[in-house]
């Protein structure tokens, strides 16, 4: 591999590379996972059937291969997302929100907009949404919180359904004990609930499929509830 450019490299310098990553040296394994991160870069196309490894790459425990893993998992969510549909990448991405090292901490966080971007439904679950929000709450390292409403914004500005009511009402009271990074949760808040009422209003104009105003999940057509039933909110 050491002569092969990035955008010539092979399934065969692809399984190397991998292989390196759990090599003894530990100088070797964060060459390694470098280089495939560069690889995916130039062809997420080779590193694409093999995103399972690259899952793999989250949890070793190496704080260099974890890393480049981020990287790597986060490259194939934002230019293959037909790689990730329908995958754990986005629950193995949110782990990483809890690592014991800040910057893995700080990385999944951004990561996890990065992919939300192009695939939001990837993060539209209960438990990876309350994780994002946790790390806005609490997390020791300001850098996190930021990147981590940051990326609540992106998601709910791609699809309002995946940010319901209580996430912003958390969000606003982080907002009001007065945070050091307050501008960008304010400007999350500000994202999501714009998308909503933009949504909301767009559905509004067709006349066709209706929107929940509260959650921004599509209600059914026939019948029309008078509940969501996504959030319970009256109609």
């Amino acid at each position: 591999m050491a002569d092969a450019a990035p955008e010539d490299a092979t399934d065969d310098n692809l399984d190397a590379l991998l292989e390196l990553t759990r090599h003894p040296d530990s100088d070797v394994r964060a060459d390694a996972a470098q280089a495939v991160k560069t690889i995916t870069a130039n062809q997420p196309g080779l590193v694409a059937p093999r995103l399972h490894d690259a899952i793999g790459l989250l949890h070793s425990h190496d704080l260099d291969v974890r890393t480049f893993g981020q990287g790597i998992v986060g490259l194939l969510g934002s230019k293959r997302p037909d790689a990730t549909e329908a995958t754990t990448a986005a629950h193995h991405l949110a782990q990483g929100l809890t690592d014991e090292n800040e910057f893995v901490r700080m990385n999944a966080a951004e990561t996890i907009g990065t992919v939300g971007e192009v695939s939001p439904e990837l993060f539209a679950h209960p438990g990876i949404v309350d994780a994002l929000v946790g790390k806005v709450e609490s997390d020791d390292r300001g850098a996190t919180r930021g990147h981590a409403a940051q990326s609540l914004a992106t998601i709910g500005t791609a699809d309002p359904s995946v940010i319901d009511d209580g996430t912003v009402e958390r969000l606003e009271a982080v907002l009001e004990r007065g945070d050091g990074v307050g501008g960008r949760i304010e400007s999350a808040i500000d994202a999501v609930t714009t998308a909503k009422a933009t949504r909301g209003a767009n559905a509004g104009d067709k006349g066709e499929t209706e929107f929940c105003p509260a959650c921004g999940v599509e209600l059914d057509a026939d019948p029309t509830p008078n509940f969501c039933r996504n959030c319970g909110q009256e109609l």
